[in-house]
């Protein structure tokens, strides 16, 4: 089977300003701050149920809750829920990195998250 999340996607969509982005909205919107602890949802994809079941693991073993796993037509998708984190932009790029760069080891991708608020 081919390999889904290329080194060229890698580069590409790695974003880190994403997270400045997100946070600032998050501040201003919902009054959070760089100290308030919160959970972050999110997506991870891939071609090949197999690759998320061990991304699954990995996740598991970072204290962090699997939501779903999903086969789909033309994919495969993860949804999981991190343990609380400090809503600090430091602290969120370093969570951000590290998806990536594990999810690109795992050949998953980091499809989308979002900050759960409530």
């Amino acid at each position: 089977m081919s390999r889904y999340f290329t080194e060229k996607e890698f580069k590409e969509d790695y974003n880190p300003k994403k997270v400045d982005e997100l946070l600032q909205m998050v501040y201003e919107d919902e009054g959070v701050l760089p100290t308030t602890e919160l959970c972050i949802e999110f997506f991870m994809m891939s071609n090949d149920l197999d690759k998320l079941e061990i991304m699954e693991g990995i996740l598991e073993d970072m204290g962090y809750d699997i939501d779903s796993t999903e086969e789909f037509e033309d994919g495969c998708e993860l949804i999981a829920i991190t343990t609380p984190m400090r809503m600090d932009a430091d602290v969120v790029k370093k969570w951000y990195e590290e998806l990536w760069k594990i999810g690109f080891k795992n050949d998953c991708k980091l499809d989308g998250w979002h900050i759960l608020t409530d």
